[in-house]
């Protein structure tokens, strides 16, 4: 999957589980691929609630963990 970059970044578990003809979804990468917190945070409501988290504090959560982590920046547009 991709956002804006003519490639695919796998992770060394992707392309091991690969080559023993495994595959998993990926669920990090396609919530962090929205770049959008609010967005983020509506597809996971189920856990927030089933676990009782604060939603401030997941959304806080997620911005500094998941959205400020990005080593290569993003372009403005979705791709």
């Amino acid at each position: 999957m991709r956002r804006d970059w003519p490639f695919r970044i796998l992770n060394v578990l992707e392309v091991l589980g690969a080559s023993m003809g495994l595959q998993q979804s990926d669920r990090y990468k396609q919530l962090k691929l929205l770049q959008d917190a609010d967005l983020i945070l509506a597809e996971c409501r189920e856990l927030v609630e089933a676990h009782a988290l604060d939603p401030a504090k997941a959304r806080e959560v997620v911005v500094k963990a998941m959205l400020a982590d990005q080593p290569l920046p993003l372009r403005s547009g979705r791709g």
